[in-house]
């Protein structure tokens, strides 16, 4: 994905957003690395039914499980006026009529099954997770579509105005940068941000208290708690998404909290990171680390997440723990 001449974003929208030092660029930049993780940086990302969402596509992987993508696809029929049936006949010939019919937009009730999961679904599917052969391909054309692309970014600006609210909130008005920003708007994305900011900022405050009450040392051992606390999920056998990441992250981390390079304001985003990390309760929480890592590698500006480092140099396999590997992982949280 790219910033093309095509893309629309209102002049008021993008005042505000310089008032507080972020343009365009800086959008699209935060944009392609919330994206990268959401959908290796494309406009579609089409993914099936493994997280029981049924279909999530776009930049921020709207899905049928949320009931977030049917309002997408009505602004899309709507937006190509005439031309909506030519697009469905030429570039979604099997399932185009299928996506935009009344009962296919319709809402997924809660706790039940979207109404067309058994039109999406492939039947050999045992495990209900794959999509029928083709409907990926034709989903991927339509959210790369021009105007679909717009779609999305009239909603990416949204959750960026969103975001830019939470982070004044949260880190002071003339406070936000770019790090912050990022950091907020990554939790926005994959948490939805904050029912209670204040409750949250009162946690965070309280921590920051704790850790800050004494000397360096203290400092640092608050800091190698919350890595233990990591290291102890990657270990667990109810965390999902950290087989590709969790040992370049746990040296890369104790690294920097034994150096004294971990100042205030890095050191503050990872405890949040935390903070936060612990409210996600997806699958029981199985996505708790996950939540984590994500944001702890945008606070430090070091860290992998699906396989994908800062620096681009993880170059571990991916793989479970073992008791070796566990042996070896305490002896690097030691002061």
């Amino acid at each position: 994905m790219a910033d093309e001449p095509f893309i629309r974003i209102n002049p008021e929208s993008l005042r505000t957003f310089q008032r507080s030092n972020l343009n365009r660029d800086t959008i699209f930049t935060l944009l392609k690395s919330v994206a990268q993780v959401e959908t290796s940086g494309c406009w579609a990302g089409v993914s099936d039914n493994f997280d029981k969402q049924l279909i999530s596509s776009g930049v921020l992987q709207w899905n049928y499980g949320q009931s977030s993508i049917q309002d997408l696809l009505v602004g899309f029929r709507r937006s190509m006026g005439t031309q909506f049936s030519a697009f469905v006949t030429t570039t979604m010939p099997r399932f185009g009529r299928l996506v935009f019919s009344d009962r296919c937009l319709g809402l997924t009730p809660r706790g039940e099954a979207h109404a067309c999961s058994a039109d999406f679904l492939d039947p050999a599917d045992q495990d209900k997770k794959k999509l029928r052969n083709g409907l990926t391909e034709e989903m991927t054309a339509l959210f790369e579509h021009n105007e679909m692309i717009q779609i999305q970014m009239d909603r990416v600006m949204a959750v960026m105005e969103k975001t830019l609210d939470f982070s004044k909130r949260l880190f002071g008005e003339q406070f936000v940068n770019e790090r912050n920003f990022h950091w907020m708007l990554d939790i926005i994305v994959q948490q939805g941000g904050f029912d209670e900011l204040e409750k949250f900022k009162e946690a965070s405050d309280h921590g920051w208290a704790y850790a800050t009450s004494r000397d360096l040392a203290h400092k640092k051992m608050t800091a190698r708690g919350i890595l233990i606390w990591y290291a102890g999920h990657a270990t667990s056998p109810h965390q999902g998404g950290l087989d590709c990441d969790w040992r370049y992250n746990i040296e890369k981390w104790a690294a920097l909290i034994k150096s004294d390079q971990l100042d205030d304001d890095r050191f503050r985003l990872f405890l949040m990171s935390w903070v936060r990390a612990r409210t996600a309760s997806g699958e029981n929480g199985r996505w708790q680390a996950l939540a984590f890592e994500r944001r702890a590698k945008i606070g430090l500006g070091i860290g992998s997440v699906g396989g994908s480092s800062a620096q681009r140099n993880n170059n571990y396999d991916c793989k479970m723990p073992t008791p070796s590997d566990m042996a070896a992982m305490m002896l690097s949280l030691q002061p």
